[in-house]
């Protein structure tokens, strides 16, 4: 039977997906991409879209799986087609006004989690908050935490607020609109995932679709983490970046702060994608 996007005959789920990995070859995961995209729009999880393979589409959801996959194939990431993206073993609502949740930054999770266990610290500051990710993953870990998490665009915080409703955490996060931590006196932890590309740096085109104000920094990527601890008051932080920025921001930390203490974050597949400081008085 021939599937494509000026046929209206129906289908079953495999040869929509057969069809759809055709049309995503481009990307790296074109039959993820593909059920990914199927599994949201039929209401269905993995094992279910897998066990129903056999199942004919009604031809409403054919038309909006033929646009859902044209976007995609425009080069729209999959997580903004279907509005969400998991993260540390949670959902979280994403559009265009917010990152999407990187793998890397579960790492950053885990190092801020050693540290509120080491620390034994009951608040911990969030900069940078974007879908409120990091501040959820920690609350969801750690109960007995508060979360101060800061952004400085409003319709940043509406999605990380929508979030966090949608959790239940409403009690344990609070949001607070705020440029680089001027809100904060002292902290004790912060933890930041702040823009840290070098502008003009050329990326795959997926991430163009994603908002500039949140990929981007001047100074080789390293701008906003310079004034960030330029003016913020913390004993430790915990910080993302590029495996590129670790050296250079390495060494104008230990211009800054000669005392301080620096150790690197790696992501799962060994790749140093942060930093853990620890600002000695």
């Amino acid at each position: 039977m021939r599937f494509g996007l000026d046929n209206t005959s129906i289908v079953d789920i495999n040869e929509a997906l057969r069809w759809a990995k055709q049309q995503l070859k481009f990307s790296t995961t074109p039959e993820l991409d593909a059920r990914v995209i199927l599994m949201h729009l039929l209401h269905l999880n993995s094992t279910e879209l897998l066990s129903r393979t056999n199942d004919l589409l009604p031809i409403a959801k054919l038309v909006k799986f033929r646009k859902m996959v044209a976007n995609r194939k425009r080069g729209v990431p999959v997580a903004y087609i279907v509005g969400k993206k998991e993260f540390y073993g949670i959902s979280l609502k994403v559009n265009r006004s917010v990152l999407i949740p990187r793998p890397a930054t579960e790492a950053i999770v885990e190092a801020t989690l050693n540290l509120i266990k080491k620390l034994r610290a009951n608040t911990v500051y969030e900069i940078g908050t974007g879908s409120g990710a990091i501040a959820i993953a920690i609350t969801k870990t750690v109960p007995t935490v508060k979360v101060v998490a800061s952004d400085v665009s409003e319709k940043v915080l509406r999605v990380a607020r929508e979030n966090i409703v949608q959790h239940g955490l409403t009690h344990k996060i609070k949001l607070v609109k705020s440029n680089l931590g001027e809100h904060i006196k002292k902290a004790t932890l912060v933890v930041a995932n702040l823009p840290y590309l070098p502008t003009g740096l050329k990326v795959k085109r997926d991430i163009n679709f994603e908002p500039k104000q949140a990929l981007y920094a001047k100074d080789g990527g390293l701008d906003l983490y310079k004034k960030l601890f330029s003016r913020t008051k913390t004993e430790y932080a915990v910080i993302e970046l590029g495996a590129t920025q670790v050296a250079p921001m390495t060494r104008w930390l230990v211009e800054k702060f000669p005392k301080a203490e620096i150790q690197s974050v790696k992501d799962i597949d060994g790749t140093v994608c942060g930093l853990v400081i620890e600002f000695v008085a």
